[in-house]
């Protein structure tokens, strides 16, 4: 559970919060993948940054390039 917390500065000098709270699941590439099919896309190349190198585990980024499918 992450807890993001949103301090609104008042004029006045007084702080009202505002805090919000969310899950964080990462999804498996593979199931990003799938509900791009399910949505009628079909992933045509997979990036792990911006310099176009391999998507791993490891990578920083996944960039995936997707057009309609064909059918």
């Amino acid at each position: 559970m992450i807890t993001w917390d949103y301090d609104h500065l008042l004029p006045d000098g007084r702080v009202e919060r505002l805090s919000a709270q969310a899950r964080h699941y990462l999804a498996p590439s593979e199931e990003l993948i799938s509900e791009f099919n399910t949505a009628g896309l079909e992933v045509t190349a997979s990036f792990g940054d911006y310099d176009r190198s391999e998507y791993t585990h490891r990578s920083p980024y996944l960039i995936l390039i997707a057009q309609a499918a064909e059918f």
